[in-house]
C-alpha cells in the first residue's frame, strides 16, 4: 500500500535529488535537485531529514548542519553524481537550479559526514572536467583501500549549447582516506555507449571474487 503524506510548506520540491540513509539517526537525508517552478532567492540552505514513523509515514525537517554557513556552496546542486557509504554522503558537481536563464556548474565534490553533520567540499580541480559534470553516476565501493572508494562516470560537462558527454571507458576514483584522486581507462569490445543519467548498481562476488558493476 501507497501512503501519501505531506511536507513542510517551505519544502520546495525538486526532482532528481539524492536521498542518503543516515544510519546513526535512522532518517532518509533529502539533498539537492532541480525544481519544479521558479523560485525566489533562498536566504538559507537545508539539508530536509525524514523520520520514519513506522507506520508508511513520517515526518520532514530542516537540518541545519554547523558549518552550513561555509561549507562552500550557496545552493545545492541539481543533478550531481551521488553516492554514500556507512558514513558519509557524496556529491560530485552538479548545477546551479537557481540561476537565470543559464545553468553554471558548481564545482568541486560535497562530502557529508553523517555523524559530524558537517559538510567538507573536496576539490576536484584537474580531476573530472574539475567537478564541472552533471547528469553523471557515482558508486561507492566498499572494502577496498581504508574507507572504500567512490567511482565516478558518465555525465555531461555542458547544459546548454553543445553537449560533451563523458565516455564510458573513462572511469574516475576517489579514494576518501586520502583525498586523492584516480583516472582509469577501461577496456573491451564492444564499449558501452555514453551515456546520461544513467543507473549503476554493483555487488560482491561471494567469497574474495571481484566486485562488479
Amino acid at each position: 500500500m501507497i501512503n501519501s503524506f505531506s511536507k513542510p510548506g517551505w519544502y520546495f520540491g525538486t526532482r532528481s535529488q539524492a536521498f542518503w540513509w543516515d544510519s546513526s539517526s535512522q532518517t532518509a537525508l533529502a539533498y539537492g535537485g532541480e525544481y519544479f517552478q521558479p523560485l525566489p532567492d533562498i536566504p538559507i540552505f537545508y539539508l530536509w531529514e525524514l523520520q520514519p514513523d513506522n507506520a508508511g509515514g513520517g515526518t520532514w525537517t530542516e537540518r541545519n548542519s554547523s558549518n552550513n554557513g561555509s561549507w562552500g556552496q550557496k545552493y545545492p546542486g541539481a543533478y550531481a553524481s551521488i553516492a554514500q557509504s556507512g558514513t558519509t554522503g557524496y556529491a560530485l558537481g552538479g548545477f546551479n537550479d537557481l540561476a537565470a536563464g543559464v545553468y553554471p556548474f558548481i564545482p568541486g565534490m560535497m562530502e557529508y559526514n553523517f555523524e559530524s553533520e558537517s559538510w567538507t567540499n573536496a576539490t576536484t580541480e584537474g580531476r573530472y572536467y574539475d567537478g564541472l559534470v552533471a547528469h553523471g553516476a557515482a558508486h561507492y565501493v566498499p572494502g577496498v583501500g581504508a574507507e572504500g572508494l567512490v567511482l565516478f562516470i558518465g555525465g555531461s560537462n555542458e547544459i546548454s549549447g553543445a553537449e560533451q558527454v563523458a565516455p564510458s571507458s573513462n572511469i574516475t576514483i576517489y579514494d576518501p582516506a586520502t583525498g586523492n584522486w584516480y583516472s582509469q581507462q577501461a577496456t573491451g569490445t564492444p564499449a558501452p555507449i555514453s551515456r546520461l543519467d544513467l543507473c549503476l548498481v554493483g555487488v560482491q562476488e561471494s567469497g574474495a571474487g571481484s566486485y562488479e558493476m
